[in-house]
């Protein structure tokens, strides 16, 4: 595995375990329960996914093709996080921009388009529905 492909599965891993233990620290020292069960339910996820990536690392040696799946495995975390907190009203929807500047360092401007390009679907087929939902009613 390839040595950038390394160390975006090491930055995953430190963001979302801050997250997650953020998510902790918020959960007890709030007097009232907040329903966070979506974060932990996310991090899972993540944390799955990343055990995938080590193990398709080993498998294909392909740097872009690593990237491409991390990648996209990212947008479909960031997805999930996006539904869980609200759809349209979600504070996280900023975290597609940090796959799309991800992809476009490293995987220059046709990574950077395609990741782009699948965040703007995920993100429509999330909230299409929503949108529509609320302008019919």
């Amino acid at each position: 595995m390839h040595s950038d492909a390394r160390m975006l599965i090491a930055v995953r891993v430190v963001v979302v375990t801050t997250l997650l233990l953020a998510s902790l620290i918020i959960q007890f020292t709030v007097r009232e329960l907040l329903p966070i069960t979506y974060i932990y339910l996310t991090a899972a996820v993540a944390y799955g996914l990343t055990l995938v990536y080590i193990g398709l690392g080993q498998l294909f040696p392909s740097r872009k093709l690593n990237l491409y799946v991390q990648l996209f495995g990212d947008l479909c975390v960031e997805t999930l996080l996006v539904y869980f907190t609200g759809a349209l009203d979600s504070p996280f929807s900023f975290l597609y921009l940090v796959s799309i500047i991800t992809a476009s360092i490293m995987l220059y401007r046709r990574g950077g388009l395609m990741t782009a390009s699948a965040a703007t679907i995920l993100y429509g087929l999330l909230t299409n529905p929503e949108f529509c939902l609320l302008n019919f009613h």
